[in-house]
């Protein structure tokens, strides 16, 4: 059985709930009342499948581990996507989501929207330490655009590459204050997925990089020869210099590439 709303999930009977798709964005619903949902939901101990669109709710740091606490509790959970934008959270909320979050042994499919808050080095890497708990992963999106993750994006990749099971991978890191020498290491762990076929990367708005990092990323993603879907979204590419066509010509050695877009 799948519910859309509160009021639904609690007139069912809780071991028939299966999945759960519940959209409060931008309701401004209070930390309280997103607790109160969490902990309904909670009861739902074979649910399979959980959509939450919490954007723009304030829930910060205490209420976040509270939130992935009561979660956790639904250990069947194998797809999780949690919108999070815009929530005023910071490192230590990452911590305690982690550290509740990396029960659910069974995910295949996990998107995470944290984009727009206060996510530094640190939050990254406790993100990335939750990930690598689970083995059976084989999708995953991560959107933490406008943070200050900086090398935190790099320290975030060497945690999740211990899923060796990925074959869709989605990083949105737009916005981040990234340098060239956190993508000299980039590209080289990206091929640690070897069975990537979908992979997409936003590198938007990080004005510090330059476009010779960029090929040199873009050069060590073409060895990826699984790669069936690719896009990328790169900054400052310096089109007089010929990186533009020399991007597009490594890209095209990627044998089994159907569909790929290039937004510079």
């Amino acid at each position: 059985m799948k519910v859309y709303t509160y009021e639904d999930l609690q007139e069912q009977d809780f071991k028939d709930v299966l999945q759960i798709e519940i959209d409060w964005s931008m309701y401004y619903y209070g930390r309280e009342e997103i607790y109160k949902l969490s902990q309904e939901i909670s009861k739902c101990l074979n649910l399979e499948s959980l959509i939450m669109n919490l954007k723009g709710n304030s829930i910060g740091n205490e209420y976040l581990g509270l939130l992935a606490q009561n979660i956790s509790n639904c250990s069947k959970i194998q797809n999780l996507t949690l919108i999070l934008e815009w929530n005023s959270i910071w490192n230590l909320g990452i911590q305690k989501f982690g550290i509740q979050i990396q029960k659910l042994t069974y995910l295949t499919s996990l998107q995470l929207d944290l984009g727009v808050n206060s996510i530094r080095k640190e939050g990254a890497q406790y993100l990335g330490q939750a990930i690598s708990n689970f083995s059976q992963l084989q999708n995953l999106e991560l959107l933490l655009g406008n943070n200050y993750v900086e090398d935190g994006a790099l320290l975030l990749l060497l945690e999740i590459r211990k899923c060796q099971d990925i074959q869709c991978l989605i990083l949105e890191f737009n916005l981040n204050q990234i340098e060239d020498n956190i993508l000299q290491q980039f590209g080289s762990n990206i091929l640690s997925f070897k069975n990537l076929k979908q992979f997409s990367l936003n590198l938007k708005q990080n004005y510090k990089l330059t476009s010779l990092a960029e090929l040199k990323l873009v050069n060590q993603i073409q060895k990826c020869q699984k790669l069936t879907q690719l896009r990328i979204y790169l900054e400052n590419i310096d089109q007089e210099a010929g990186i533009y066509l020399k991007i597009l010509n490594s890209l095209y050695k990627i044998k089994h590439l159907t569909y790929f877009q290039l937004n510079i």
